[in-house]
C-alpha cells in the first residue's frame, strides 16, 4: 500500500472515537478503516498495535498490545484495550496521568507498523479508577474529616427508650381519632367487621323487622319467597282415641297424638293450605294408616303408608297443590 493510502488509513484511525466500557480493567477502541478514496476497507485483515504513553511525544511506554484483526462488512474494527495483557494493564497507575494512546497500523495485516498518531486519554473507565481507589488507605484524621462526628459512643442505638422529648399523648404523634383499650369498639375483630358487612347486604336492619335475639313475639307465616309458606309450629297437642281421624286446617303446625289399640285411619283431605304441616304420633298399639282423600296426591320415599309401631312419629307436609309428603318412622 502506498504512503498516501496508508495516510488515509491513519487519519481514519487517529480520529476514531474511544468508547468507555464498564468492564474489568479495559476500555473499547473503535474505528472505521478507509482507503485513500474514503471507502471503507471491508472484511480486510490489518495489523494493529495500541500503546499507552505518559507523554505526548516520546515518553515512557507503560503498556502495549497487538492485534491481527479483520474489518467487518462496514470496515469497522472493535477491540478491547487491556484484553491482550490484562496483568500488565492492571499495573498502570491512572492517578499519575495524563496518559496518551498511540496507534500503529500495518495495512497489509502484518507487524510492519507505521505510527499513526497519539491522542490524550481524557478519562478512564470507572472500574479502572476504582481499582486505584481500592488501594487508598485513610486514617480518618485527614483534613476533610475534621468536622465529622467520629464519636460512636453518642450515636443513636435504635432503642425506643433512648429517644428524648417523645410526645406523651397520641395527639402528639398526629393521631386524632384514636380510642382507648377500654372502649367497646376496641374488641371488634376483622371477623366481626366481615360478618356485619355481609349481614348489612340483607337490607337496613332498622326497617326490615329482623328477628331479635331476645324479647318480642314471632307472628305470621315464615316464607322464603312469599309463595309456599310454612307456618310456625304451635307445639299444641291434639289427642284422639278414635279409629278414624281426618286432618283439618286447624291442625296446621300442631302435634296430632293418636291412641288406639287397633289401626287408626288418617285421612288427608283436599283444600289444606300450601305449606300445611303437622307431626303425627302413634301413641297407641294400633298403627296409623295414611289415606289420601279425593284430589290429593301422597308421596313417601319408600312408598310406605303407615307408622312402624307404637311411639313412631311421621311428618305430613303440603308442598303445594294438594301434594303431600309423608316421612318418618314408617313401614
Amino acid at each position: 500500500m502506498g504512503k498516501k493510502h496508508l495516510f488515509a488509513v491513519v487519519v481514519a484511525l487517529f480520529f476514531a472515537s474511544i468508547g468507555v466500557a464498564q468492564t474489568s480493567l479495559g476500555f473499547k477502541y473503535q474505528s472505521i478503516v478507509r482507503d485513500a478514496e474514503g471507502n471503507p476497507l471491508v472484511e480486510q485483515f490489518i495489523g494493529l498495535k495500541i500503546s499507552v504513553f505518559d507523554q505526548l511525544i516520546d515518553g515512557t511506554e507503560y503498556y502495549s498490545e497487538e492485534y491481527n484483526i479483520s474489518t467487518n462488512s462496514f470496515g469497522l474494527i472493535n477491540v478491547n484495550v487491556g484484553s491482550q495483557n490484562p496483568e500488565l494493564f492492571a499495573l498502570i497507575d491512572w492517578s499519575n496521568g495524563p496518559y496518551y494512546l498511540r496507534i500503529y497500523v500495518d495495512s497489509n495485516g502484518g507487524a510492519d507498523y507505521v505510527e499513526i498518531g497519539t491522542s490524550e486519554l481524557m478519562y478512564v473507565p470507572y472500574a479502572i479508577f476504582a481499582n486505584v481507589a481500592d488501594s487508598v488507605n485513610l486514617s480518618g484524621d485527614e483534613i476533610v474529616f475534621e468536622n465529622w462526628d467520629k464519636n460512636v459512643n453518642d450515636d443513636f442505638d435504635g432503642e425506643w427508650n433512648s429517644l428524648n422529648n417523645k410526645p406523651n399523648s397520641l395527639s402528639g404523634y398526629g393521631i386524632t381519632d384514636a380510642m382507648s383499650t377500654s372502649h367497646d369498639a376496641n374488641s371488634i375483630s376483622n371477623t366481626d367487621i366481615t360478618n356485619w358487612n355481609n349481614s348489612f347486604l340483607w337490607g337496613n336492619h332498622a326497617t326490615q323487622n329482623y328477628l331479635q335475639t331476645t324479647g318480642g313475639t314471632m307472628t305470621g307465616d315464615l316464607g322464603a319467597n312469599g309463595a309456599a309458606k310454612i307456618s310456625g309450629f304451635n307445639a299444641n297437642l291434639v289427642n284422639s282415641t278414635s279409629s278414624t281421624y281426618t286432618v283439618s286446617q286447624a291442625d296446621n303446625g300442631k302435634v296430632i297424638n293418636l291412641e288406639n289399640s287397633s289401626n287408626v285411619s288418617l285421612i288427608i283431605p283436599a283444600g289444606l293450605s300450601d305449606g300445611f304441616n303437622c307431626l303425627i304420633v302413634q301413641k297407641g298399639a294400633g298403627q296409623i294408616v295414611f289415606s289420601a282423600g279425593s284430589g290429593v296426591t301422597m308421596h313417601n320415599r319408600q312408598n310406605y303408608d303407615r307408622t312402624a309401631g307404637q311411639y313412631a312419629i311421621a311428618t305430613l307436609v303440603n308442598i303445594g297443590g294438594d301434594i303431600y309428603v309423608v316421612s318418618g318412622d314408617m313401614q
